[in-house]
This record gives structure tokens, C-alpha cells and sequence, in this order.
């Protein structure tokens, strides 16, 4: 089969692959650029003010997550607040169906592909700390239930444990990512807090974060070692 340019299917991926680029994918319009900067002001204002209750952190987040999804390039269909028989779920993002055939695109690395963005879930957790083991352990709950081996889970504050360490959420989130012995199989919990929402203001790019962060949790290290010096 071919298009009208006269390359295969097989060809035309190929070329793809040699010049599609995150930057270019995650590229954010103006009025997208401005939605989120706005957003991600008014996140830090809801937490450096006290006057401010727990359910307005939680949706100043949530209005902040979900401009950063629907914004990326348009790349993925994203469900707010989606009630099961047993439990809610933040966020359920998929890839739009005009970009499933990125999944068809081969990277390096077997968990470096846009497979898992075909579905997986988001959670927000915008508490006055950061964020412990009780509530990784109900993430890891609710992928189970739904079949889901990929999740980010968005905070103000991140995760408990140093990087690097065995112990706390950091450990947790390692355990759980070791748990199948098919690097391929592997379910991947991404922390991504106020640090990394700042870093899309600052040139960064959301896919680029989570290659990276996905690959600081294969290799055991610290996620800064794999931000590109600007």
C-alpha cells in the first residue's frame, strides 16, 4: 500500500521516525502557552496560600493537568473524573485515534514508544506534603483493576523517598516496576510535581520528561542526570 507520495506504509513510518521530534509533537500554541502559564500560577498561588481549602488545590491541579495534556501537540483525548462501580479516576488520557499511528513508530528502548500513551491514567494528589505510600499503594490498586501499566501521578510536592532510595514512594514505585520480569511488561508510575510543570515553561517538553523520568526508574538514578543541559 501506498500513499500519494508513491512510499509504502512500512516507508512512510520510516521517514517519520527520522523527522518527527518531541519538540515538534508537544509544540503549544500561544493561547495554549498562556492557558497553562496562567494555570500553573494560579497552582502555586493555591499552594503558598493557606487561605486556600484542599478542594481548590486539588482542582487548581487538575485544571493544570488537564491544559497540559489537551495542549501537547493535541495528541491525546483526555477524561476528567471518570466513576467505576469502585473508584474514581482523576484523569483517563488516550491517544486521538488521528495519532494512533504513532504507536507504529520504533524507538530505541522497548518502553521509550508511544504504546503506552494508547491508555493510561493520571492522578492528583495536591496535598500540603508530598505524597506517601498509602496513596501510591492505591494507584498501584486501581492499575491493576483496570488493566492499566502506566500512570503519572501529578503533585505539588512529588513523592516521599530520595532518589535512588529503597525506601518510602520512591521505593514503592521501584518495587512495583520490578514486579515483571519483561522489561516490555513492566507497569511505570511517573512522579511528575511542581518542578517538572516548570520545567515545560522553561522549554521542556512533556514526552521528553517522561522518557526521561521512565528511564531514571530502569537505570536506578536520579532523573536530573538525563535533562539535557540548555
Amino acid at each position: 500500500m501506498t500513499d500519494a507520495s508513491g512510499l509504502s506504509t512500512s516507508q512512510l513510518i520510516s521517514e517519520l521516525e527520522s523527522r518527527l521530534s518531541y519538540n515538534l509533537l508537544c509544540k503549544f500554541t500561544s493561547e495554549q502557552l498562556e492557558d497553562y502559564k496562567a494555570k500553573f500560577e494560579y497552582f502555586k498561588k493555591t499552594n503558598s496560600n493557606k487561605t486556600y481549602s484542599t478542594a481548590a488545590k486539588g482542582k487548581a491541579l487538575e485544571s493544570l493537568v488537564t491544559s497540559l495534556l489537551s495542549s501537547s501537540g493535541g495528541l491525546f483525548n483526555v477524561i476528567e473524573n471518570l466513576h467505576s462501580s469502585t473508584n474514581e479516576i482523576d484523569q483517563l488520557v488516550s491517544l486521538k485515534k488521528e495519532k494512533q499511528f504513532l504507536t507504529d513508530i520504533k524507538k530505541d528502548e522497548p518502553v521509550s514508544t508511544f504504546k503506552k500513551y494508547e491508555r493510561f491514567i493520571c492522578e492528583c494528589k495536591n496535598y500540603g506534603k508530598s505524597v506517601g505510600v498509602t496513596y501510591v499503594g492505591k494507584l498501584i490498586g486501581l492499575m491493576t483493576t483496570h488493566n492499566v501499566k502506566f500512570a503519572i501521578l501529578f503533585s505539588y510536592h512529588g513523592i516521599t523517598g530520595k532518589a535512588g532510595s529503597w525506601k518510602d514512594s520512591e521505593g514503592l514505585i521501584k518495587k512495583y516496576y520490578l514486579s515483571r520480569e519483561n522489561e516490555s511488561d513492566r507497569p511505570c508510575i511517573i512522579d511528575f510535581n511542581c518542578k517538572d510543570f516548570e520545567h515545560i515553561l522553561n522549554g521542556g517538553n512533556f514526552l521528553e520528561i517522561i522518557d526521561n523520568k521512565i528511564d531514571a526508574l530502569r537505570f536506578d538514578t536520579d532523573y536530573r542526570n538525563f535533562l539535557k543541559k540548555k
